[in-house]
């Protein structure tokens, strides 16, 4: 793509534009941000405060799988950026990284044919797939691995095209490959590739390249995985991370679910995934850029193989594409050069005709970049910034008290309320993850695991679904919600958040918790106001000292129904916005609780914060 005498200004140029066209296609899904990416963001920020590379207080669990992407958003949230912030600058750097590895590759004027049409049509490719502007700007590390990615394959190929071992490529390969293995824990499958690849060309191809080259390929992959698993054991105490317990469950009906998450990925990339595959075979076959399109094709079998085994993936835009995106890039920019000499050396005449096949190819790919549904659902999925205002509330609520939260979205309610946690799915979590249940491998992936009582067993103060739902999506919670009394030691509080937006959100909070319950002496019993919520339409908000309330208003009372309060003559104190018209009562219900009411005279919104109730020997004024 480098023609003039001046290509650092071409690559410079090339690279703005297409960068351009990237940005602007992410944009159009802002502001997704991946729940999982929050996991993440919450590993950096606790190591950034200190406390190591640790998701929570206690036992050290690894719950992440991109180690090198948490550290990195660490390195740049330590000179002050915001994290999501970070996220996002190193999601468009990694995207942009691939835009260069390709220009660079195909920079010689000599490496192609046609070097301004090929690098072109593979990076249009690449920008208007929805796997790379998605995940550009989604949070986890699917940009990092297509960057180190694309350095590898720009490397990789002076290694399988030389006869002899030309030492820079190689290191360079073998160090990007490396960086993977701490990016994901699939890294090294990109190690075998190569390795494979130059085993296969010593066999089909003259001049074969040297099989010292492999071992050397080997070096920093070996050194940095060995180095990775020492910290592991050392650090966890655990030669696996978590990630691998919980999301690594195959079995049949996994398998079915990663053929269809493949076949339909195909078709999101479509045409250009077929064409891609096409022109690969074809130029293995007949020896026309045998070493590249080998390499290409055995990168793309071992990832799709490996995708297919593990049952796809849950997330939006084909997460697992990414690196399919960025073998199919430099797959097309090969297969175009080639197609194009073919036309010019045949003279066809109705090359133009060729320009208008090309432009309609890219519009069916851009349509379907824009309709397919698991692209879309990146456009509508914006619950995780539903659990910011959630988590905030909590923050601001019970930042003295620091109550333990027990979450299934392990991301937006831990990250943003900045509370102990206790993570329901088990991915960071030691016990969860190593005690499955039977039959694991039959659920929905990634989201398998779970135990009531072993949840109720560690006594959270907070139980969230999700981000504030009512109901319960997932084993665990579903569990909790079918055993009997649950609601009656963790009743339901509807709550209200105001920052950045108001909405409403459930939440169960133990009513015996010693650090933000129902506190009970012999002679005093002291409920917080968001606790009264025994009438339906009660919802607490933060008043503004923070103090999470109820609000009552004229013929709209508040109450809380007490379990084991022998006596209904109780005297009330209420610490509430206003001192007079308020009135409170006890009566005993069918159940043999007493419920205490309270209401007001008054039209305007009385907030209370606290009722206070006074055995009638030690009741004060």
């Amino acid at each position: 793509m480098l023609t003039s005498r001046r290509p650092s200004t071409r690559l410079a140029t090339a690279s703005l534009l297409f960068g351009i066209l990237l940005a602007l296609h992410a944009s159009y899904y802002l502001p997704f941000l991946s729940d999982d990416a929050l996991i993440s963001l919450r590993y950096a920020r606790r190591f950034l405060q200190g406390e190591g590379l640790t998701w929570t207080d206690g036992q050290p669990v690894e719950g992440y799988s991109n180690l090198l992407w948490i550290l990195a958003i660490a390195s740049l949230g330590a000179s002050g950026v915001d994290l999501i912030t970070a996220a996002r600058i190193l999601g468009m750097i990694g995207m942009g990284a691939v835009i260069l590895s390709v220009l660079w590759t195909y920079g010689d004027a000599t490496t192609l044919r046609h070097p301004s049409i090929s690098p072109a049509a593979g990076l249009l490719f690449f920008c208007l797939a929805a796997p790379t502007a998605v995940w550009a700007i989604g949070g986890l590390e699917q940009s990092l691995l297509a960057a180190l990615l694309g350095i590898a394959i720009a490397a990789s190929f002076s290694v399988v095209e030389s006869p002899g071992l030309r030492l820079r490529p190689t290191l360079l390969a073998s160090l990007s490959l490396g960086l993977m293995c701490l990016t994901r824990p699939d890294g090294p499958l990109f190690t075998l590739a190569v390795v494979s690849t130059l085993v296969l060309l010593r066999r089909l191809s003259y001049p074969r390249p040297p099989l010292r080259g492999a071992f050397v390929v080997c070096v920093f992959p070996v050194l940095f995985y060995a180095g990775q698993i020492a910290f592991r054991l050392a650090y966890y105490g655990r030669a696996l991370p978590n990630t691998a317990l919980v999301k690594l469950t195959p079995s049949l009906h996994h398998l079915i679910g990663g053929i269809k998450y493949v076949g339909f990925g195909m078709i999101a990339l479509g045409p250009f995934s077929f064409l891609a595959v096409l022109s690969l075979i074809l130029s293995v076959r007949s020896g026309r850029a045998r070493p590249r399109a080998l390499l290409l094709l055995v990168m793309t079998l071992f990832w799709l193989s490996y995708v297919v085994v593990i049952g796809g993936d849950i997330f939006p835009a084909f997460r697992h594409f990414v690196p399919v995106v960025v073998f199919f890039t430099f797959a097309i920019v090969e297969g175009t050069d080639l197609a194009w000499s073919d036309l010019k050396d045949r003279r066809i005449r109705g090359l133009p005709g060729a320009r208008y096949g090309a432009i309609a190819l890219f519009a069916v790919y851009l349509l379907l970049q824009f309709t397919m549904p698991r692209n879309r659902w990146a456009v509508f999925e914006r619950w995780e910034w539903d659990g910011k205002v959630v988590g905030l509330l909590m923050k601001r609520a019970f930042a003295a008290e620091q109550p333990l939260l027990a979450v299934t979205a392990a991301g937006c309610l831990p990250y943003w309320s900045e509370l102990p946690a206790l993570d329901m799915l088990g991915l960071n979590d030691d016990y969860l993850s190593r005690h499955p249940p039977p039959d694991l491998g039959q659920g929905p992936l990634g989201h398998e695991l779970g135990d009531a009582r072993y949840v109720l067993g560690r006594a959270p103060d907070i139980i969230a679904f999700r981000a504030g739902e009512r109901r319960g999506s997932f084993r665990g919670d579903q569990e909790l919600q079918q055993m009997k009394g649950f609601n009656d030691h963790y009743p339901p509080v509807v709550v209200r958040g105001a920052v950045p937006d108001g909405r409403l959100a459930t939440l169960w909070i133990r009513k015996d918790s010693a650090k933000i319950g129902i506190r009970r002496t012999p002679d005093e019993i002291r409920v917080p106001g968001f606790l009264l919520n025994a009438y339906s339409g009660a919802v607490a908000y933060l008043d503004r000292n923070d103090k999470l309330v109820v609000a009552i208003v004229s013929g709209r009372p508040a109450g809380v129904d007490l379990q084991g309060a022998a006596s209904t003559a109780w005297r009330c104190q209420v610490r509430a916005s206003a001192r007079s018209g308020i009135g409170c009562k006890a009566e005993r219900l069918a159940s043999d609780a007493v419920r205490i009411t309270v209401s007001t005279t008054s039209p305007d919104p009385v907030e209370i914060e606290e009722l206070v109730l006074r055995a009638p020997a030690s009741a004060g004024a």
